[in-house]
């Protein structure tokens, strides 16, 4: 009796069966057809892999308005796309949500995990944040100092970020240089940005901040920068010794700056005699490498005073407080993020680690071409003092960091725990 009932059963099992399959055809074939198209600039939280013919064609001919991401890894050579991540654009209140809960009661003022030798914070993966727009051999450039860098065997990835012109256009130039770049220590992302960001935008909305203070460490390059062989060396070193410390929210690659304040007349800032590294209040952005926890404060007092209507971000006696607003009065203040970074830095009184290394040698140094800083040409004459050679003997860190106000004054020293001694 129970072989006629499973005989009756049988046909509709089959049926059942053949419909799964079918099913299973028409989802493979739509899936690895040859029908690919590249992602549009606002199919945002898609992912495919498209071929390596798919990812050429979006190079033809004349400037770009499609949005894609192209990752290749030294390794394998495989190419995938994606725009903007394979996720939304995180603008001021996605992202500013989204951090909220990255940040505890312990880690609030971004110093809540101490690094510790050998592990955390010294073996973290290095993410090279290249920011670019129109400038495809400044980006050369650029990126060839990136190949030629030290790395200690250590974990790297490469990201380009390429803006958007007002208009939607993507720079064709720029695009195919960073396609055709090749990293040689690691993984490659190009990101070309679903909309135009602009500086503020390229600074503040590249990179994804981790919830924790110690899985990373970001470094902020413009195009027209070129690094040291051992400006990743440097960095590990000092994010080791100095992001438990309290008051520091980064570290500068720049060894050239001015004294900020007002009637400085834009006069050289000289570190601390027999110093390697010295703190002061305003950052150097010719490649800068933010403290985890305080880039993730800043972002979400951004977001919040962003949306405050008539906020300015100003601080008393500081030049760059006349900058910003001769800017805003010609509606160019997105330009300048810097103003931002530095109101932050003030109200919470801290500041940014500076190199002061021996012959004045720099470990990144900015080339000053066209662009929304400057206007004229100015590579010629110009000669990148680069640190081209480490001796231990020249880099020990010290415990006590003197601190130099905006003047160029020495106005005490830094030292974990108890701060300004």
């Amino acid at each position: 009796m129970n072989v006629v009932r499973w005989s009756r059963r049988s046909p509709l099992l089959l049926l059942a069966v053949l419909l799964v399959a079918a099913l299973a055809v028409v989802v493979f074939f739509r899936g690895h057809g040859n029908d690919h198209k590249l992602l549009p600039s606002d199919s945002e939280g898609k992912l495919y892999t498209p071929s390596r013919a798919d990812a050429q064609r979006q190079l033809g001919g004349g400037d770009s308005k499609a949005g894609l991401s192209l990752v290749r890894s030294s390794e394998n050579n495989n190419v995938k796309a994606n725009s903007g991540f394979g996720q939304k654009e995180q603008g001021d209140s996605e992202r500013g949500s989204e951090q909220k809960g990255a940040v505890d009661s312990q880690n609030k003022s971004g110093h809540g995990v101490k690094a510790s030798s050998g592990s955390g914070i010294f073996n973290a993966l290095l993410r090279i944040l290249v920011l670019t727009y129109n400038r495809g051999q400044s980006l050369s450039r650029c990126l060839a100092s990136l190949n030629d860098a030290e790395y200690d065997g250590k974990r790297v990835e490469v990201e380009i970020h390429i803006d958007r012109s007002k208009s939607g256009i993507v720079h064709n130039e720029t695009l195919e240089a960073a396609n055709s770049f090749v990293f040689k220590h690691g993984r490659v992302q190009v990101v070309v940005k679903p909309k135009h960001g602009g500086v503020l935008g390229q600074w503040l909305r590249s990179w994804r901040v981790p919830e924790d203070n110690t899985s990373e460490i970001a470094v902020f390059v413009e195009d027209d920068i070129t690094l040291s062989p051992y400006f990743a060396r440097y960095l590990r070193r000092v994010h080791e010794k100095y992001d438990s410390y309290p008051g520091i929210n980064g570290y500068a690659l720049q060894a050239e700056s001015i004294r900020h304040a007002v009637g400085s007349k834009h006069s050289r800032l000289q570190g601390p005699e027999g110093e390697v590294v010295f703190l002061y209040p305003v950052l150097g952005s010719w490649g800068f490498s933010p403290h985890t926890g305080q880039w993730r404060d800043f972002i979400r007092w951004y977001n919040e005073s962003s949306q405050k209507k008539g906020f300015k971000p100003a601080v008393p006696g500081l030049m760059p407080t006349g900058w910003y607003n001769s800017l805003y009065n010609t509606g160019r203040a997105e330009t300048m993020w810097t103003m931002w970074h530095i109101h932050h830095a003030y109200q919470n009184k801290v500041y940014t680690v500076y190199t002061h290394f021996p012959q004045g040698k720099c470990l990144a140094f900015n080339w000053k071409e066209p662009g929304e800083h400057y206007g004229g040409k100015r590579t010629k004459g110009l000669k990148a003092d680069l640190l081209d050679t480490w001796k231990e003997e020249d880099f020990k860190l010290p415990d006590k960091l003197q601190i130099l106000n905006a003047k160029g004054d020495n106005i005490g020293k830094l030292m974990t725990p108890t701060g300004i001694v």
